[in-house]
Parts: structure tokens; sequence; C-alpha cells
């Protein structure tokens, strides 16, 4: 990686700016790989992909950030349930501390199949939310969510 810096010589930096300017294009790069990764990505999941998930991958990360009290009525297999307000608290607990709590390894930061639901879409467009302001940058949104879930395997357990 090559920079040309003769344009910032005539500024005099200092050894502190000198290392911020480092930091900040190392950061540039980071971005350009991170936007690279992201390119074509799709941040929500249809009922197709979420059973496709379901059936194939290994690597599937399904949160439900409902209440206890809705979770109890019925979820969707292999979800674990994180409410939506101790989301922004769970996904900054350590690894060993994440995976006592919740049963499951946490996620990393680049998860790629890392999706929240919910009863119908919205909290878990929150949670996602709260997960990407704290570098789950790939999580994703199975906007259907329960409603949609319920519906479609026959099985509606939701209030009126």
């Amino acid at each position: 990686l090559y920079y040309n810096i003769a344009p910032l010589q005539k500024l005099k930096l200092t050894h502190i700016n000198f290392t911020f300017l480092k930091c900040y294009f190392l950061m540039e790069q980071q971005h350009r790989k991170l936007c690279h990764k992201l390119k074509g990505f799709k941040s929500t999941v249809s009922y197709e992909e979420l059973k496709a998930l379901l059936a194939k991958s290994k690597d599937l990360i399904l949160i439900d950030v409902r209440e206890t009290d809705e979770v109890n009525k019925g979820r969707i297999p292999r979800s674990t349930h994180i409410a939506l307000g101790t989301v922004e608290t769970a996904f900054k607990m350590s690894p060993e501390d994440f995976q006592a709590t919740y049963g499951i390894p946490k996620p990393a930061l680049d998860a790629p199949e890392l999706v929240f639901y919910c009863r119908s879409g919205k909290r878990s467009a929150e949670a996602i939310s709260k997960a990407r302001e704290l570098g789950y940058v790939t999580a994703r949104n199975y906007t259907g969510s329960y409603l949609d879930w319920s519906r479609r395997e026959g099985y509606e357990k939701t209030d009126s």
C-alpha cells in the first residue's frame, strides 16, 4: 500500500499528526475492503432463503428478539432468544459470557449468516440497527418474521 504524502510534507506534520494520517489511511483501506465484501449484499432474508439456510447452513445464527411470552407461544427452529431490550448488552459481552448466557458462540463481526427476526419485522430491524452500530455490518432481517413463518408453516400461534 502506497500513498503519496509529498503534498502533506508542506504541512510540517508532527509525529502525532502523521500517526493519525496512517490510521486514517488504514481505516480507508479497511472500508474499501468491507465495501467490496458487501457488494451485492442483501440486508433482508425471505422465507425461502431462511428455509434454505436452516436446511443447509451450519453457520446460521438466528436471533429471536421478541419478548419471552411471545417466544413461549412458538418460535422458528434453531433460533436463540435475545430480547430486543438486551441486544446491545448481549453483543457487547465477551465471547465467553455470550456463550455461557445464550448457549451459542458469539457471532463474528462479519458473520455472513446472522439473521434477526421478531413478530412482524419492526423490532428485528431495530435490533439490526443496534447490531450494526456495534460492528455487525452483515446482520440481516427476516422481514416477514414470525407472522410470515407461522402462516407459511401452517401453525399460526399469534395474537390477533
